[in-house]
């Protein structure tokens, strides 16, 4: 029967309070400090920067073999689909 009974609270090892807070401390610097700017921009992050302005959000259906066309060169091509697609609607209005 006494194996049976509820065991005792085994007490939970409190951490030192002095190293805590000092770990603490760091870990939110190292969160919160300020990112140095990058010395020069590539051409392609010259050509992905673009101004800021209000957006407007379009949905619209395609078939599922040319959303996967499309994510393979965006993944190739290391751009995200958003810029790619953004490019294209450019390039196409810029023709006109």
């Amino acid at each position: 029967m006494s194996k049976l009974a509820l065991q005792a609270k085994k007490p939970l090892a409190q951490p030192e309070e002095d190293n805590t807070v000092e770990v603490i401390e760091a870990a939110v610097e190292q969160i919160h400090k300020e990112e140095e700017p990058e010395e020069k921009a590539t051409p392609k992050k010259q050509k992905r920067a673009r101004k800021q302005e209000p957006v407007k959000r379009i949905t619209f259906d395609l078939p599922a073999s040319l959303h996967k066309k499309i994510k393979i060169h965006c993944v190739r091509e290391g751009v995200p689909l958003k810029e790619f697609l953004l490019d294209c609607v450019v390039k196409e209005i810029n023709k006109a």
